[in-house]
């Protein structure tokens, strides 16, 4: 949607109409004076709104509106401030979309476990491994739509240097090359370095389906939960072997162990390396001026409270019903 520059700047969070090809990221704005969430446009030559809840999407904010459910993710907020060139921002959103399916898989966790509670039926067990498989697809897409903004960042600043086009690539060198062959700072080596050895266990468990054939084919069914065998080999990884997730006593008979506070777990390292990675964005690439100067976007969708519980779930593990 197009609006003029001076139409633009009545944007409550726009602080700064862009003339270097960067472009406004279009979301709602919550209008804390009457708790309403505005979207704005051009009507003839005056600004017009409509309201607009999110449901599923981004809003602007001077601060988080419901901290039980919507997420500050701090990369979507650096992109959408500092580098929100077209290209960029279409990778922001597919990376938003995962985020949000990260929260849908837990929903259906405990949408399936309802299920089980009311139908006694242990095939049950089918749906939640299917959603591991899938699960594990989504939380590498993230990686490499990460790696995807510092390619086209990089490309924009360092031409003709070209990075190599995936994670995996780029997380197997060792940091002098990165330093030497691509000129990366730091930061960015830092973040790299030190994320390869979880993407590595991560991306070990998503191989063993899509490349290896193998399924967790071994699940049971709970009331307060679904478990698996810790020393499954559909789980070789040391995210699983090593991981001290589990208490003794929250262990059961023939070492089963909750997906849930795995899942968990995993969904709040993605979180905090995506924050980790935001920040040696902001230390490499010197950040254009900023769109806004008070507001930031925050993150909601119809189940993002359960990113929000990833240390309760952690702790709790199994959740009986109510």
């Amino acid at each position: 949607m197009k609006i003029h520059k001076e139409i633009l700047l009545q944007i409550p969070f726009v602080d700064l109409a862009p003339a270097d090809g960067r472009v406004v990221y279009d979301a709602p704005c919550f209008d804390r004076g009457d708790n309403t969430y505005k979207l704005y446009f051009q009507r003839d030559d005056a600004l017009g709104f409509v309201y607009a809840r999110p449901a599923e999407a981004c809003y602007w904010a001077e601060s988080i509106a419901d901290e039980t459910r919507d997420l500050f993710v701090p990369l979507l907020h650096t992109i959408s401030n500092h580098y929100s060139f077209p290209s960029i921002q279409e990778t922001l959103l597919r990376i938003q979309y995962d985020i949000l399916n990260l929260s849908v898989v837990v929903e259906k966790y405990f949408v399936f476990l309802d299920l089980f509670r009311r139908k006694r039926e242990p095939l049950i067990s089918g749906m939640i491994r299917t959603d591991l498989e899938y699960y594990f697809g989504v939380s590498m897409s993230l990686f490499d739509l990460v790696h995807d903004v510092l390619r086209d960042l990089w490309r924009m600043k360092h031409r003709p240097v070209v990075l190599p086009d995936t994670f995996r690539k780029m997380a197997g060198k060792e940091p002098e090359e990165l330093g030497r062959k691509y000129n990366l700072p730091n930061p960015l080596i830092s973040y790299y370095a030190t994320t390869k050895d979880f993407f590595l266990n991560c991306r070990e468990i998503r191989d063993c389906i899509y490349h290896g054939g193998l399924t967790p084919d071994f699940i049971v069914c709970f009331d307060d939960g679904f478990g698996f065998q810790k020393d499954s080999q559909f789980f070789p990884s040391r995210l699983v072997s090593e991981l001290d997730l589990w208490p003794r006593e929250k262990i059961r008979e023939n070492n089963l162990v909750s997906i849930l506070p795995l899942v968990s777990f995993i969904n709040k390292r993605i979180l905090e390396n995506l924050a980790v990675f935001s920040q040696a964005l902001i230390q490499s690439i010197e950040p254009l001026d900023p769109i806004s100067n008070r507001y930031k976007l925050f993150l909601r969708g119809p189940y993002t409270h359960h990113l929000t519980k990833c240390d309760e779930y952690i702790d709790r593990q199994w959740i009986p019903s109510n």
